[in-house]
C-alpha cells in the first residue's frame, strides 16, 4: 500500500513502475498481478517475499560464495532488462530482496520507480539525475550516462556486501558524489584488512564493475563471463547427478508440451502460471530455468536448446525438433522461451494443473459470475474484439461445448482438459497434418507451419498456424484445392490482414488480390 503523494509526479512514478514490472518476465524480478487505485492511496498485489531486504544483512558477514550467487543473479536480471531496454537507475541494498531462507540466486529486485526505457539503435544517453548518492555512477554525477550505470551500482553493491562499507563516503551528498568522481584518478581501492579474506579474482570483479570510463565498462552480459564466476563451490557428484537428471526431464518436458490444439487451454495455462501457482510451488521450476538459461539473460534461446542437449545426449538438436519445440512453447512468438513460458510448459509433469486450480481459473474468467464461458468473457482474456465473434464461437467454443449451448460449463471446461490427448499421439497426427498442408501455404515448405523463426509472422494472440490450417479446412473441400480456388485464397488473406500481419510478411502469395481486402460477412471470419 502506497499513500498518495500531492505531488503528481510522484505519483506517476508509482504507475510507471507498476506499468514496467508488468512487462518484465525474469526469476529476479518481483512478480506484479495488480494495481488498485483509491482516492488515497495505491494497492499493489506482488509476490510476497518474507525474508526483508538485502539492507538489512549488511551488518552480518557475507561469504564470498553468497554474494557471488547474489551477483550473479542481480547481473543476470540487469541483462534480461537491458536487452529489454529498461534501465533501473536505482540499484541498491534497499531495492533488493532476499527470501527467508536467505538463497541470495533467489533475489528479487523491486522500486523500478525510476527505471526508464532506451533506444539501443539511437544510443540513448539520460541526463536526469536520479539514484542513490552512495550507488551513482560518476556519469550519472555528471548529467550524462546509460544503461551501464547500473553495472557501476552492482558493482558498488559487491563491495559493500564483501567490505562491510561503502567504497565512496564524504560528509554529505556533495562530498561522496566528490569522491566518486576522484575514482577516475584513484580507482577502487582496497586498503582495509578485511579485503585479505577474499580472492584476488572477487577484488578484480568488482573493479571491473565499477571502471570509471563508461564505454570500457561491461555490459551484464560481458561481465558474466568474468573468471570469479566460474570459481564457486564444487558440487557434490550427486548434486551434479541431480542437476543432469533435472535438465534432461526439463528437455523432455518441453519435447512434450503442446497447446496449439486450444487458445483456450493457452490461456488457462497463462493465467494459473501467472496468477494461481504459489511462490513455492514455482521454485524448483526457477531452478530448472536457471540451469537451462545458459547465457544469462532470462530466456531459452535456441542457442541454448542445442547447447543443452548436446550436453546431455550427445546428439545434436535437429533444426526440425527445435522448431517444434518453438512452436508449442514460445507462445509469444519472439524466437526465445520465456520464464512464464517455461513455467507453463513445466505445469503439467507437476501436477500444477490440478481440479482446483482449473476452477480457480474459471472463475477468474467468468468476471461476471454467470456459471458459463461464452464470447463476452473470453474476449478480454483471448484480446479480440467483437469483429471475431464468429470466429471465436465456433473455433473456440464449439470444440469444448459439448451440449452445443453455445457456451462452456465449468464440467465441460474441466473435460477439455480431462481429455488431453498424449504427446506421442499428438505428435503423429501433428506430423500427418504438416505433411498434408499445402507447400506455399506459409513459407514453401511442408513442415514450416510450424516456422523457423515465428517473429516474421505477426498475426495477432487469436490466430496462430495450426488455427490457420484449420480455418483453410471450414473454407475448402480439401487443401489441394485451395490453390486453384482464387475466392477462398482470397478470404485466408483476409483473416492475415485484418490481424496486422502482410502478406510478404506471410510469405503468401496468390495471383491476383485485390489491393484493398474487406472483411466478408460471413462464416469466413
Amino acid at each position: 500500500m502506497i499513500p498518495k503523494s500531492f505531488d503528481e509526479e510522484q505519483n506517476e512514478m508509482v504507475i510507471r513502475e507498476f506499468n514496467v514490472i508488468k512487462e518484465l518476465d525474469h526469476p529476479n524480478v518481483v512478480k506484479t498481478y495488480a494495481l488498485f487505485e483509491t482516492d488515497t492511496h495505491f494497492n499493489i498485489v506482488t509476490d510476497m517475499i518474507s525474508g526483508g531486504e538485502l539492507y538489512d544483512l549488511l551488518q552480518s558477514e557475507f561469504t564470498e560464495d553468497e554474494v557471488r550467487d547474489l551477483m550473479k543473479a542481480m547481473l543476470s536480471c540487469m541483462n534480461y532488462c537491458h536487452k529489454n531496454n529498461v534501465v533501473h537507475r536505482d540499484l541498491k541494498p534497499e531495492n533488493i530482496l532476499i527470501e527467508e531462507n536467505q538463497n541470495f540466486s533467489r533475489i528479487k529486485v523491486i522500486d523500478f520507480g525510476l527505471s526508464a526505457f532506451f533506444n539501443t539503435e539511437e544510443n540513448t544517453t539520460f541526463t536526469r539525475q536520479v539514484g542513490s548518492s552512495y550507488y551513482m555512477s560518476p556519469q550519472v554525477i555528471e548529467g550524462r550516462y546509460t544503461q551501464k550505470c547500473d553495472i557501476w551500482s552492482c558493482g558498488v553493491i559487491a563491495f559493500v556486501c564483501l567490505g562491510g562499507y561503502a567504497p565512496f563516503e564524504g560528509e554529505d551528498e556533495v562530498e561522496t558524489a566528490e569522491s566518486i568522481l576522484d575514482s577516475e584518478h584513484t580507482g577502487v581501492v582496497f586498503d582495509d584488512p578485511v579485503w585479505d579474506d577474499f580472492s584476488d579474482e572477487a577484488l578484480d570483479f568488482i573493479q571491473y564493475l565499477m571502471t570509471y570510463n563508461e564505454a570500457e565498462r561491461p555490459t551484464a552480459e560481458i561481465a558474466l563471463q568474468h573468471p570469479w564466476f566460474q570459481m564457486g563451490k564444487r558440487l557434490s557428484l550427486e548434486d551434479e547427478s541431480e542437476i543432469r537428471e533435472s535438465a534432461r526431464h526439463s528437455i523432455e518436458r518441453l519435447q512434450s508440451f503442446h497447446t496449439h490444439d486450444s487458445k483456450l487451454k493457452q490461456c488457462t495455462y497463462s493465467l494459473i502460471a501467472s496468477q494461481i501457482l504459489r511462490k513455492e510451488q514455482k521454485e524448483e521450476v526457477e531452478e530448472m530455468f536457471r540451469n537451462l538459461d545458459k547465457d544469462c539473460d532470462g530466456k531459452i534461446s535456441g542457442d541454448d536448446m542445442r547447447a543443452i542437449y548436446k550436453e546431455h545426449y550427445d546428439t545434436e538438436l535437429s533444426d526440425d525438433d527445435l522448431d517444434a519445440i518453438m512452436f508449442e512453447v514460445n507462445l509469444s512468438a519472439t524466437g526465445a522461451i520465456s520464464y512464464s513460458e517455461f513455467v507453463i510448459a513445466s505445469m503439467l509433469e507437476k501436477g500444477l494443473v490440478s481440479e482446483h486450480n482449473l476452477e480457480l481459473a474459471f472463475r477468474m474468467i467468468d468476471k461476471e459470475d454467470c456459471g458459463y464461458l461464452c464470447f463476452d468473457n473470453l474476449k478480454g482474456i483471448l484480446n479480440v474484439d467483437d469483429s471475431m465473434e464468429s470466429y471465436v464461437n465456433k473455433r473456440i467454443i464449439g470444440p469444448a461445448d459439448l451440449d452445443q449451448d453455445g457456451k462452456i460449463s465449468l464440467k465441460e471446461f474441466k473435460a477439455l482438459f480431462a481429455a488431453a490427448e498424449s504427446p506421442a499421439k499428438y505428435h503423429i497426427r501433428r506430423r500427418q497434418s504438416l505433411q498434408a498442408a499445402p507447400k506455399n501455404l506459409i513459407t514453401g515448405r511442408r513442415q514450416s507451419v510450424r516456422l523457423s523463426d515465428r517473429k516474421s509472422l505477426r498475426v495477432s494472440q487469436i490466430l496462430n498456424q495450426s488455427d490457420v490450417a484449420g480455418i483453410v479446412a471450414d473454407l475448402t473441400d480439401s487443401n489441394e484445392s485451395m490453390l486453384n480456388s482464387e475466392p477462398t485464397f482470397s478470404s485466408l488473406l483476409h483473416i492475415f490482414e485484418k490481424n496486422g500481419s502482410t502478406l510478404s510478411e506471410c510469405g503468401i502469395s496468390g495471383g491476383s488480390i485485390p489491393n484493398t481486402l474487406q472483411w466478408d460477412n460471413d462464416e469466413e471470419k
